[in-house]
């Protein structure tokens, strides 16, 4: 129906509803293929790149700037969806993209965007490892693990349980494995100490189950050797 309506003269409005159809439709699209039905990634990224196309168009063109944080998920998904596919490259430019919009968009007032903005660092992080084990000249994504170990860190001392399990994903899965591959044990170190310093804190001053599982989690990891 949006897509009719965007083809009818007076319903330009309704582009940035359709950009978010065409997102949630990549969703879905995009979890069968994780389950086993590749062939979905494409109609994934094809949808994707039309909602990108979309907000671009409203944000640059039209002059639509409080679209912005709207801009950059659409290339926080796309660039998540291309490094599942390991490409690494387009992947990392991405979401390089969506991060520095987010960032400048906290940095400007608007902190109910850092749950995003830890998304889009957390994915960075990732693929980064990835683009630099696989592409020369890539560097490690250090300053970006720190960077964002540090404001789930900030959101978890505000007593957001709801950040825990992302959290406990992102320093052992992704900043720990960062900062070991790059040389960096001084740095892992530091991390892990100063995360679970925070959430074991928060179990202390709280007493919720959940801050003292993860805590127990993040010891459970190797030390920096």
């Amino acid at each position: 129906i949006r897509e009719k309506l965007m083809k009818t003269p007076g319903h330009g409005h309704v582009a940035n509803d359709l950009a978010g159809t065409y997102k949630a439709r990549a969703n879905v699209e995009g979890l069968r293929a994780r389950k086993g039905m590749p062939h979905d990634f494409a109609k994934a990224e094809s949808d994707l790149r039309r909602a990108l196309d979309l907000r671009k168009r409203l944000v640059d063109v039209d002059g639509r700037k409080e679209l912005a944080g709207a801009l950059a998920m659409p290339k926080y998904s796309l660039g998540a969806l291309l490094g599942m596919q390991f490409k690494f490259g387009e992947a990392v430019a991405l979401l390089s993209e969506a991060v520095s919009t987010m960032r400048s968009l906290v940095a400007a007032g608007q902190r109910h965007l850092r749950d995003d903005l830890a998304l889009c660092l957390s994915a960075r992080v990732l693929y980064g490892i990835g683009a630099a084990e696989t592409i020369r000249g890539q560097t490690w994504p250090i300053e970006a693990a720190l960077e964002c170990a540090a404001l789930y860190g900030e959101l978890i001392a505000e007593g957001r349980a709801d950040q825990l399990a992302a959290f406990g994903e992102f320093v052992s899965q992704r900043a720990m494995p960062c900062l070991f591959k790059s040389g960096k044990k001084d740095l892992a170190a530091q991390c892990l100490a100063q995360a679970l310093k925070v959430v074991l804190d928060q179990a202390d001053a709280t007493g919720l189950d959940a801050f003292t599982q993860t805590g127990a989690l993040m010891l459970a990891l190797p030390a920096p050797v």
